[in-house]
């Protein structure tokens, strides 16, 4: 029992930390029914076919955050590595 719990405390905290999270709907499925194999794979291709635009919604975030983010990073490099007119680094 204390595994299982252990088991759920993470699972729960991996959640939390995921960008999202695609839960099939296989709750009827038994864990050890090695015979509903398809019946699973497509529920899972229908949840991840259903989530396609949240995907596409977080990759664009993700590529406008980089390019503001290295923006950012430069600015900060400037106004913390420069000393007074001298430059501590080279270009």
């Amino acid at each position: 029992r204390a595994n299982a719990l252990k088991d759920d405390a993470l699972v729960s905290f991996s959640r939390q930390l995921a960008d999202l999270v695609i839960a099939p709907d296989v709750g009827q499925v038994h864990w050890a029914d090695f015979g509903a194999f398809d019946q699973c794979i497509e529920r899972g291709d229908e949840a991840a076919t259903r989530i396609i635009p949240r995907i596409k919604a977080l990759l664009s975030r993700e590529r406008f955050l980089r390019f503001f983010r290295r923006g950012m990073r430069r600015r900060m490099a400037e106004q913390f590595l420069t000393n007074g007119e001298r430059k501590l680094w080279v270009e």
